[in-house]
């Protein structure tokens, strides 16, 4: 089951078993992604798969699992790339954000074509929980999407007891984080608090129903905002659309309609339509941040048509461009700059 997933998620994006482009597995060294990475490399072999370790340095022992880790991969013959990170927060969502960072980078500098997330469907309920907990909006309660740039997570439909199982089964050894069980991030007291309540006491199976929403409410999300991949071209129905262009890009002009983003510090970004509650840094502001919502109401956008209007966001959901209104400092091209998106707004929009 888990290798015929990850399979059928890995043809999604046109990796096949007996082609030759590579992975990154993010690997934490704890059960999930230490199962995720014995499936990659039974699948495509040691050769074709990168185990990418981030080392937050914010508890002791980190260290230790990290050389540990390593040196399991050697013996596995699989290419072991690590990141150390000193945060001066350790707040879950800087030390998300910085995570990330730390493996697109990894990315850019080995021949992975993906990254490859271990999230289960658990972790997608509990996504969804926080989501409802933090607002509520449609497109919280999509939870994670499956493929989402260079991100892919093969096993949201895979329960994480079956992920367990096999892993204790094969014999392989894994790293638990402690702080997976400190009270003092929610997603925590969610995994050992609330989702046993309610499952003990309100709903069996709720991992189970909670995904089933999240599956629900992504396809509303996408009804408004799908995207198609075509000949290495993103177009997107809100009408904006996506190219690469490496190395040469003087053509490429900023404008109202028109604006470029360097690769390397906007690794995935995405189209969607703007929700009332965006908010954007613009170039040239001191750092204030400015309600979009407001914005397009200065360009005369009536308030009905607001939510059609497309922004491009990063892999945070944080604003980087909305078209003739605003462009925020992420992903701003300098000299240093090699390959660049280019965002367009249709002609017809």
């Amino acid at each position: 089951m888990l290798l015929k997933s990850l399979e059928l998620a890995l043809g999604l994006v046109g990796i096949q078993r007996t082609g030759s482009a590579a992975v990154l597995v993010a690997c934490s060294g704890g059960r999930d992604s230490m199962a995720l990475l014995r499936v990659s490399m039974k699948l495509l072999g040691p050769q074709r798969v990168y185990c990418g370790h981030v080392q937050h340095n914010t508890r002791l022992g980190g260290r230790f699992e990290a050389e540990a880790l390593q040196s399991f991969c050697q013996l596995q013959s699989i290419t072991f790339v690590r990141e150390e990170l000193h945060p001066a927060s350790a707040d879950e969502a800087t030390l998300r954000r910085l995570r990330y960072e730390a493996l697109y980078r990894m990315m850019s500098y080995t021949e992975a074509s993906i990254i490859l997330m271990a999230h289960t469907q658990d972790d997608q309920a509990e996504t969804v929980l926080l989501g409802l907990l933090r607002g509520g909006r449609l497109a919280n309660l999509a939870g994670m999407p499956m493929h989402n740039g260079c991100v892919l997570r093969p096993w949201l439909y895979v329960q994480r007891k079956t992920v367990h199982r096999y892993l204790a089964h094969k014999r392989w050894p894994h790293w638990e984080d402690p702080s997976n069980r400190e009270p003092i991030y929610l997603r925590n007291r969610i995994r050992k608090e609330l989702m046993p309540l309610l499952e003990r006491r309100y709903a069996r199976a709720l991992p189970d129903r909670l995904a089933k929403l999240a599956r629900e409410c992504a396809f509303a999300v996408d009804t408004k905002s799908r995207t198609e991949l075509r000949e290495g071209r993103l177009w997107f129905e809100q009408g904006i659309s996506v190219s690469r262009v490496m190395r040469r890009f003087d053509h490429c002009q900023q404008g109202p309609r028109t604006t470029v983003a360097d690769v390397q510090s906007l690794r995935c970004p995405r189209v969607r339509l703007c929700q009332k509650d965006d908010r954007v840094r613009p170039m040239g502001t001191s750092g204030k941040m400015q309600s979009v919502w407001e914005l397009l109401a200065a360009l005369g956008i009536e308030e009905s048509q607001r939510g059609r209007f497309p922004v491009v966001v990063d892999d945070d959901d944080h604003i980087v461009w909305v078209p003739g209104c605003a462009r925020s400092e992420k992903g701003w091209v300098t000299d240093t700059t090699k390959e660049v998106w280019v965002f367009s707004v249709d002609d017809n929009c």
